[in-house]
This record gives structure tokens, C-alpha cells and sequence, in this order.
């Protein structure tokens, strides 16, 4: 190895490791961690709503009888009765005309993996 600015170092760990650089590897991550969804905190999930193997962050709500399954959803209001499988759900504000995103409203919906 070599010593000094722009040198390379290394750490043995023994402990597992995580490549969480894609979206299907996070949420697979967070969930082995989490032994099940991972609700953030700051996240609000309406009586009724069905979210199963997900990742809901802070600010996220879900609102009643919503399905989420196998998602990741960011800061977004997921309105009553929406539906969502295996896809990212960020603000439809981030979307460009190339994505290949399904848009419902203000939430666009991303497959987890684009290559399935």
C-alpha cells in the first residue's frame, strides 16, 4: 500500500458486507438488517394501508388501503388505494421525459431493477 495523500489503504474486517450501490441492493440490505420492513421514523402509514418488505422513509405518508410490496418510498404522499410492487417512488417532479417510469399523479414509480 502506499502512504501519503492520494495512497490507497485497506481495513480487514471480518463482519459481513453490504453493496448496497443499486436500489434492489438496499432495500434487500435494510431489510435483512431490519428483519422486515424498515419504517422510518417521521413516516406515517394510515390505518388499513398494506406495506410488506419495504423501506418508508421519514416525511413518506401511505394512505389507507394503499399496497406497497417490495418498495422504496421516498418522500412522497402515496395516496388511498395506490398500488406499488417492486419499484422506487420518488416525487413525479424528478422524472424526465426519458425515464422509464410509471407516473400516477405526483409520484413516479421506477422498477427496483431495471433489468428484470
Amino acid at each position: 500500500m502506499r502512504p501519503g495523500p492520494g495512497g490507497i489503504r485497506a481495513h480487514r474486517a471480518t463482519g459481513a458486507f453490504h453493496d448496497v450501490g443499486a436500489p434492489a441492493d438496499y432495500l434487500r440490505t435494510a431489510l435483512a438488517i431490519g428483519r422486515g420492513n424498515a419504517i422510518e421514523s417521521g413516516a406515517t402509514i394510515a390505518p388499513g394501508a398494506r406495506v410488506t418488505q419495504s423501506i418508508v422513509w421519514p416525511g413518506a405518508t401511505i394512505g389507507a388501503n394503499a399496497v406497497i410490496d417490495g418498495c422504496i418510498v421516498t418522500n412522497v404522499d402515496v395516496p388511498s388505494g395506490f398500488h406499488a410492487k417492486q419499484s422506487v417512488l420518488v416525487p413525479a417532479s424528478v422524472c424526465q421525459a426519458r425515464d422509464h417510469a410509471r407516473v400516477t399523479g405526483s409520484i413516479a414509480c421506477f422498477p427496483l431493477d431495471p433489468n428484470a
